[in-house]
């Protein structure tokens, strides 16, 4: 007996796009076990979350942004208690390692080490939607790709550990990278949230056009943890060292 595998394929309940990703700097990334690195979903999934957070209007605020953020992630306040239709998988379904890595490079011989995932280890995630939600897979590839270039993962991913190389994504110079910068902000509707500062002459990759630094540090910061803030910009967007 054959069968068309093919159309089962269609036939199925879940749509499915997949992201290989190779890993450029040490992924120190850890479940219940700090002596493996593991590449974690759930982990992954609070990046993109917050990211999809950061990029919102500045006037998107209190209860539509609540409403928002819980219909496309979830939510566990009872009025609004829903689950979220995207899951993110990894291929395989779970990479464990026990190498070894500088947690503060900086400090040499007298840093630490953890565990973490090597560079160079090659990683494939996978994002689903059942099929009634297919129509949605549009932002959520945007959005995976956007943090991708933005962000990295883990431990130490704002001093440039946990970078990721998106295996499609091939610049040959900076003005290509921000081309599709400028290409997912628009696919996520928040294009115009976002100003392009090297027009101006300046050596920024982009810009926030409708929140000032004063508004950005008060919403992102408690006042009691402020101290040192003001060395922070949230104005610099790509890059594998940033402010946020």
């Amino acid at each position: 007996m054959t069968y068309d595998w093919a159309s089962l394929r269609d036939r199925s309940a879940v749509v499915e796009k997949r992201f290989p990703l190779e890993v450029l700097t040490p992924l120190m990334m850890h479940g219940s076990r700090r002596s493996q690195a593991e590449s974690r979903p759930p982990s992954f999934k609070g990046v993109f979350r917050y990211w999809w957070r950061a990029i919102q209007p500045a006037n998107l605020e209190g209860e539509a942004l609540f409403q928002g953020e819980a219909k496309r992630f979830g939510a566990v306040e009872s009025s609004q208690a829903r689950k979220s239709p995207v899951r993110i998988l990894f291929n395989p379904v779970r990479t464990e390692v026990s190498d070894q890595a500088q947690l503060l490079p900086h400090r040499g011989s007298r840093s630490p080490n953890v565990s973490a995932i090597s560079p160079g280890t090659t990683l494939e995630l996978v994002a689903c939607l059942p099929r009634r939600y297919k129509s949605e897979m549009a932002w959520v590839s945007a959005l995976l790709r956007l943090t991708l270039v933005l962000s990295g993962f883990g431990q130490r991913s704002r001093r440039g550990a946990g970078a990721l190389q998106y295996k499609d994504f091939r610049w040959a110079d900076r003005s290509e990278m921000v081309a599709t910068l400028v290409d997912l902000l628009e696919r996520l509707g928040v294009r115009h949230v976002f100003r392009l500062p090297q027009e101006e002459g300046r050596d920024l990759v982009l810009e926030r056009s409708d929140l000032s630094f004063d508004r950005w540090r008060s919403d992102l910061f408690p006042p009691a943890s402020l101290a040192g803030v003001d060395r922070l910009s949230p104005r610099i967007f790509g890059g594998r060292r940033r402010g946020l």
